[in-house]
């Protein structure tokens, strides 16, 4: 092969891998042009799952301080209730204890009345 014949072969080939390059670029851009596409439809997703988070986690936060406050009123309720129950048990406490020594006076007159009963009886038994 002379000179020429290989400076027309090495041409030809070099035009070949430019023809190559340049078709390569070219589905390199369609490459990237999908990418862009892929990455904005990625952003769009990504945007539209945080506003729903957020949105989710405003939701859960008012839920939350309902139930927080619907606790309070409870824990209210349920305070009050004990305070005048222990109100009532200490009443009744003292009337009982106001009660015991007039219980024990009947309970002393009725074994006194029992005797007198059983001692009427004996008598007009043996009498």
């Amino acid at each position: 092969m002379s000179e020429p014949d290989a400076a027309t072969e090495t041409n030809r080939i070099l035009m070949m891998i430019w023809t190559e390059m340049k078709a390569l670029n070219g589905r390199i851009d369609q490459t990237n042009a999908r990418l862009d596409a892929t990455n904005a439809r990625l952003d769009a997703t990504n945007a539209r799952l945080e506003a729903g988070f957020r949105e989710m986690r405003e939701e859960f936060d008012a839920k939350i301080d309902d139930l927080r406050r619907q606790m309070v009123e409870a824990d209210m309720r349920v305070a009050t209730a004990v305070a005048e129950l222990a109100a009532d048990v200490r009443a009744l406490t003292r009337h009982l204890r106001e009660g015991r020594p007039q219980l024990v006076a009947h309970e002393e007159r009725i074994t006194k009345l029992e005797a007198r009963v059983d001692a009427l009886e004996n008598k007009q038994a043996g009498g």
